[in-house]
């Protein structure tokens, strides 16, 4: 059964009930047409390729650029929408390896108000010798090298493919990845991620500084809930005196042993989002290491629910290994885009 929603903000949604696997959302003849519509398409002048710390790249307001619209796009038209304790996604089938999006063209399709609204946009590819590849875009339109909670959407959506087994092997440009399909139902499921290896952190007066993926500030509080987060953290983001490359920044608050409370300022999003997987990474380590040696499992609450870490920590060192996020992830839809919006 379809339901047509008609310009739902500015969109046409085919939601399609219950679908068990792709086959039924995305018939092969739409695979073809969608790839058509990629590669026929001349992609428009790229404005940026990477946020920096100097000259960031951030989407316009919706209201700058509602008028200045791109002659010719390669937006593809189907597309899954997902969300990973509120961190949410845009998913697409790369299914010839071609698509190449714009910095202009993620941010349109993540702008809230014009698009289709997300954190971020990720791509699906084959893999030699790996069951796919991810590749991982931010809303300002800049390349992510990794994202905790969107990986955790990818093997969803990979699951929801027919891609893999149980234990899904895949690629991003941090390095390989496992995520294990703990429980799959529907449309929803719990996903264990393995994380990169950390071996260096960095710190300061009250901070802490390692990469879990992508780089991250921690910074223990007593009370998040009394933290400007945007304020704050778009100020620690951009100090390119103590991080040239820009970084996410996270407030960490200790409820108890194995217990924290975290709010983060994302890189690339440029604003608060309600849940980061690789920061909830970096805040559970950073508690092992600054406060409680002995803790290796760690329950995160984010404002977007809850999040699990584990890991193996050498004693004494700076090594962490067996890292492991762990959460929900869920599709909230499969449909059409419609790329005449703009």
């Amino acid at each position: 059964r379809e339901l047509d929603i008609r310009r739902l903000y500015g969109i046409n949604i085919i939601a399609i009930e219950r679908p068990h696997t792709i086959a039924h959302c995305y018939p092969a003849h739409a695979f073809a047409a969608a790839a058509h519509d990629v590669v026929a398409r001349p992609q428009a002048q790229q404005s940026c390729s990477h946020a920096s710390a100097v000259q960031p790249c951030i989407g316009r307001p919706a209201h700058s650029r509602a008028g200045s619209t791109l002659a010719v796009m390669s937006i593809p038209k189907s597309v899954t929408k997902a969300h990973a304790t509120g961190n949410d996604f845009i998913a697409y089938l790369d299914s010839d390896g071609r698509f190449e999006p714009t910095a202009d063209e993620v941010r349109q399709l993540c702008d809230r108000h014009f698009g289709i609204g997300a954190d971020g946009l990720m791509t699906l590819r084959r893999s030699a010798g790996l069951d796919c590849s991810m590749r991982y875009y931010n809303a300002d339109g800049s390349a992510g090298e990794m994202c905790g909670n969107g990986a955790r959407c990818f093997a969803l959506f990979a699951e929801h493919l027919g891609i893999g087994g149980e234990t899904k092997y895949f690629d991003a440009t941090d390095g390989v990845h496992t995520a294990h399909i703990r429980r799959a139902q529907g449309p929803a499921g719990e996903i264990e991620l393995g994380m990169i290896n950390v071996s260096e952190i960095r710190s300061g007066d009250g901070w802490w500084f390692l990469n879990t993926g992508v780089p991250h500030y921690v910074e223990m509080v007593h009370d998040v809930d009394g933290i400007d987060v945007n304020g704050r953290g778009r100020g620690i983001r951009y100090d390119t005196g103590r991080f040239p490359q820009g970084t996410n920044v996270n407030f960490v608050e200790v409820t108890g042993n194995g217990a924290i409370r975290m709010r983060t300022y994302e890189r690339g999003v440029e604003h608060e989002t309600l849940a980061c997987g690789t920061g909830a990474t970096a805040a559970a380590i950073i508690t092992n290491y600054a406060l409680q040696h002995g803790t290796t499992k760690y329950r995160i609450q984010v404002p977007g629910g809850e999040l699990i870490v584990g890991f193996t920590h050498e004693a004494g060192t700076q090594n962490y290994t067996n890292i492991r996020l762990t959460g929900p992830a869920r599709r909230v839809f499969s449909g059409v885009f419609e790329t005449d919006n703009f």
